[in-house]
């Protein structure tokens, strides 16, 4: 099935990826490319994807702040208390939130959405998720991979 291109607000036509099923951007952020992508619904409707896209597009500096906090807060202790190495000392607010980096942004059709770290290490090469709900707020993080 062919679909047509979508417009999102401040990045312009957006093609469909038959292979990963979502229409995909890459936006370039702390000297990498950070890959968002929004997926239609049951229907076929990309539904309220193309307008969050463009939103977090736009302010990606602010969103991936906000989510980093959010990992922090259910995840720190998580790592002091499980994930160190013998040895390692605690790690701080700061220094856990440095070793987060955005690898991409995956957002449905109703608006909710996915935010996509990598750990550096933290979680011994586990990918870290944060949810991010159809209101704005974040909330869930978990390991993956």
């Amino acid at each position: 099935m062919q679909f047509p291109d979508v417009s999102v607000a401040g990045i312009g036509l957006v093609r469909f990826d038959s292979v990963g099923e979502c229409y995909e951007f890459h936006v370039p952020s702390l000297g990498a490319e950070v890959a968002i992508s929004f997926k239609l619904d049951e229907a076929g409707s990309v539904g309220r994807g193309p307008e969050v896209a463009g939103k977090i597009a736009g302010r990606l500096k602010e969103f991936n702040c906000r989510a980093r906090q959010s990992i922090c807060d259910q995840m720190l202790d998580l790592t002091n208390n499980t994930w160190r190495k013998d040895g390692e000392s605690l790690l701080s607010v700061e220094e856990f939130m440095a070793r987060l980096t955005l690898l991409s942004v995956g957002i449905e059709a109703d608006g909710s959405s996915q935010f996509f770290y990598e750990d550096d290490g933290l979680f011994w090469g586990h990918d870290v998720i944060v949810r991010r709900d159809a209101e704005g707020h974040f909330h869930r993080a978990y390991l993956f991979g």
